[in-house]
């Protein structure tokens, strides 16, 4: 007797007996829960471990950002420091450009005060620990308001030179007015310090 197995054969016997109807779903769900399911948990298992050790990663990546924006802004502060720094210091090795660049910052203030220019020179240089110290000389004809407002802006100035000496001589006669006097002293400061 030959036994051949279709589909319709397989129905058909389905049809006959409830038992072999019921083995074959039992063993069509134990085929689906070994290999599909089983492997479906483990690929959701995969997933949420990659899900956590992304978001791992992303607060990683957050903290590390702000730290980022920290020092970036933190460098910004000290090139703005610095920035700061080196527009206040007439700086040169070269004596002779340090006292030009302190002549030119004196005569653009007294001509913004409103002195009138007598006479003014480079004075002697000279030593200040492993600095050249320059020195220029000013004089002055003007009025006592004219001096005030023009120290007032060397005073308020951020640059860093300073006053070494002042002289005021009033003069009387037809053509009353102040004589004023003054000296300034600039560090030569680049390349200089040994």
């Amino acid at each position: 007797m030959e036994c051949h197995l279709n589909t319709n054969n397989i129905l058909k016997l389905m049809n006959k007996s409830p038992i072999l109807k019921y083995g074959i779903i039992v063993i069509i769900f134990i085929l689906w829960s070994e290999f599909v399911w089983d492997n479906l948990e483990t690929r959701l298992e995969k997933l949420n471990s990659q899900i956590e050790q992304t978001e791992k990663n992303i607060k990683k990546f957050n903290k590390t950002g702000k730290d980022l924006k920290n020092i970036e802004q933190r460098l910004k502060e000290i090139q703005t420091k610095k920035n700061i720094q080196n527009s206040s210091i007439l700086s040169d090795s070269d004596p002779t450009v340090v006292a030009s660049q302190l002549q030119d910052t004196i005569l653009k203030k007294a001509s913004e005060n409103k002195l009138q220019v007598v006479t003014y020179r480079v004075s002697t240089q000279r030593k200040w620990k492993n600095y050249t110290v320059v020195s220029t000389y000013f004089n002055f004809k003007t009025n006592l308001d004219n001096i005030v407002a023009f120290l007032q802006s060397i005073e308020s100035d951020q640059r860093f030179y300073r006053v070494h000496l002042v002289d005021i001589l009033p003069v009387k006669g037809n053509d009353p007015h102040i004589r004023f006097s003054i000296e300034l002293e600039a560090l030569c400061l680049k390349g200089e310090k040994k």
